[in-house]
């Protein structure tokens, strides 16, 4: 059944990218956390594990925590609790995995069932694991953050956020062995695999879109009601350099934006 905008509204998920994060990556993510299937996922799950309003624990203890483990957020008191800072605390794997023990600790019979509910939810999707955490993150708080650094070192101890390939650099590596050895890993990305109903399928790279982010912001627009010309003129005040003549772009837009969510 397809979901009401105001449902969807309700749902969106809030987001904060690590500026290194490319378009790319930036594509993957919002329409993964933005297609209404994931979103539906997302309420099941609430539903599954007894979670009546998002977040689960505060913005203030999520902040306390990153604060815990070393990370300086600077800013005023207000300013401290904005997306930006939940986001930049949830990206780091050692203060999200603090944060999970704070609800599982108060959520001692779900501690389980998170982790086995986002498996389910990927499956169904046909999404790998490097979504687990955002995943999550969605359910419990509403919002993510997203890195694209590697690993993370706590303790002496590198903690990988997901299945990751390494590449072990000695003192006469050359750059040709070390390209040799991305080209081998990037294929292992896109390798056929099981659906839930048994199919074989391959995952195809989509297009990527330098104008991604505008095109999320136009789909939700669209979401909440705004006119192909009511979002062009908003983007023409904001955006003054940027001509649209019509709502033609908008359009356009919206619509590789809609293909590029999950089904």
């Amino acid at each position: 059944m397809k979901m009401k905008n105001e449902e969807l509204l309700k749902l969106q998920i809030r987001f904060y990218f690590l500026s290194t994060v490319t378009d790319a990556q930036v594509q993957d993510v919002l329409t993964f956390i933005d297609s209404p299937a994931f979103l539906r996922e997302v309420s099941t799950a609430r539903e599954m594990l007894n979670i009546g309003e998002v977040p689960v624990i505060s913005r203030e203890a999520v902040v306390k925590t990153g604060e815990s483990v070393g990370i300086y957020l600077m800013g005023s008191k207000t300013k401290k609790y904005n997306d930006k800072h939940i986001g930049s605390v949830l990206m780091k794997m050692v203060a999200w995995r603090k944060i999970l023990e704070i609800w599982q600790t108060n959520n001692p019979s779900f501690k389980d069932k998170l982790d086995k509910t986002t498996n389910k939810i990927l499956e169904k999707l046909n999404c790998d694991s490097r979504y687990s955490q955002i995943t999550q993150q969605a359910i419990l708080l509403g919002i993510i953050g997203y890195s694209n650094q590697i690993h993370f070192f706590v303790d002496g101890e590198a903690y990988f956020a997901t299945p990751t390939y390494i590449i072990v650099v000695k003192p006469d590596t050359t750059d040709k062995q070390v390209k040799q050895a991305l080209k081998q890993i990037r294929g292992h990305y896109f390798q056929p695999r099981k659906k839930q109903d048994g199919k074989i399928t391959t995952p195809k790279r989509p297009p990527y879109y330098p104008k991604i982010m505008d095109y999320h912001d136009w789909y939700w627009q669209r979401v909440k009601g705004l006119t192909y010309a009511q979002i062009a003129n908003r983007y023409v005040d904001i955006h003054p350099k940027d001509k649209i003549l019509d709502e033609t772009e908008i359009i356009k837009g919206v619509k590789k934006y809609e293909k590029l969510l999950l089904k």
